[in-house]
């Protein structure tokens, strides 16, 4: 019993001795982002904006912003508006990076794949147009975008012959807490995320062989439009299905009495947990600048206690509180 005893003791020591050396050289061996170009994504408003501010007036990083309705953004040298969901446009962002990085002779060193969508309501009166659309930008536009930008972040051949590499190009995917623990009332976004780690998942090792890290970051409840504006949305899917299905069992089920109460819970309670988004943004800067970023990123305190939780725990136990999630019940 005591060879078993010593031998966990010595084991405990050792898994507690690397989870100490990682976290010493992931926040201490880092790279200098200056004069670096660096794609973000969604840009508009919340963490990307925030973002994209930090990169320039701290790291004084040279930053490619993509916006949907912005033409041009403060104190931002390249802004590309782009919508996701077209391909075309994609295609024509891409030839505008190519465009900003020859003729300023530089390379891209990371993309952070940020832009999302959001909308909520029960599965019962979800559109399946709504299923697509937010796929097409939470993950096809991703996919896209990514393999286009892939020969930009690949080192020159010759370079890659010799092995006479830089420090790692890099990519930075914002999921969520929602693309590892799946919510109730929130099945479009949280299929995007659960399809976007598996896609990250794969491209981590596919882009390896060119000296490319892939992180992912996680956010939980974070204070931006997209997450304060989340209950609100319910109420547009709810009215986009009474058009198509108004008189479906579905109403009887999930009234607009029930409705009203759904949304003006939800909303409070998400008012009362969400956190600074510089949670999130101090996180991509890691992955971005470390040279030695994580694979995966929790970011906010109910990213690394609840959600950390319910990922780990028994299916059967992290099911019985997500039942306590929808309030009010169904009539």
């Amino acid at each position: 019993m005591s060879t078993i005893v010593s031998a966990a003791i010595i084991l405990g020591a050792a898994i507690v001795l690397i989870k100490v050396r990682n976290w010493y050289r992931n926040k201490t061996r880092k790279v200098d982002l200056k004069a670096k170009y660096i794609i973000v994504t969604g840009c508009d408003s919340g963490i990307g904006r925030t973002l994209v501010q930090k990169l320039i007036n701290v790291h004084h990083a040279r930053v490619i912003a993509f916006t949907y309705t912005e033409d041009r953004l403060d104190n931002v040298e390249h802004t590309i508006k782009c919508d996701l969901r077209k391909e075309n446009e994609i295609v024509r962002a891409v030839e505008q990076v190519e465009t900003i990085l020859k003729e300023n002779h530089a390379e891209l060193y990371g993309v952070v794949h940020n832009a999302g969508v959001v909308a909520a309501g029960m599965i019962d009166f979800m559109p399946l147009s709504t299923f697509r659309n937010v796929m097409e930008v939470n993950f096809f536009a991703i996919v896209s975008l990514n393999q286009k930008l892939m020969p930009l972040l690949k080192p020159k051949l010759d370079d890659r012959l010799k092995r006479t590499y830089k420090s790692p190009k890099r990519i930075v995917i914002i999921t969520s807490v929602d693309g590892i623990v799946s919510l109730p009332g929130n099945a479009p976004y949280d299929s995007s995320k659960f399809a976007l780690e598996a896609f990250a998942d794969a491209l981590r090792i596919e882009t390896s062989f060119f000296n490319i890290s892939v992180s992912v970051v996680n956010p939980s409840t974070l204070a931006t439009p997209l997450a304060l504006s989340f209950f609100e949305t319910e109420r547009t899917t709810y009215n986009e299905y009474k058009e198509i299905d108004p008189t479906g069992r579905w109403r009887n089920d999930w009234t607009e009495d029930w409705l009203n109460k759904h949304v003006a819970a939800g909303t409070k309670n998400i008012k009362q947990i969400a956190q600074d988004p510089m949670h999130a943004v101090n996180d991509i800067i890691n992955a971005l600048e470390s040279k030695f970023p994580k694979h995966r990123y929790l970011s906010g305190f109910a990213a690394k206690t609840i959600f950390y939780m319910l990922w780990s725990m028994p299916e059967f136990w992290a099911y019985t509180i997500k039942l306590g999630l929808v309030d009010p019940k169904p009539v």
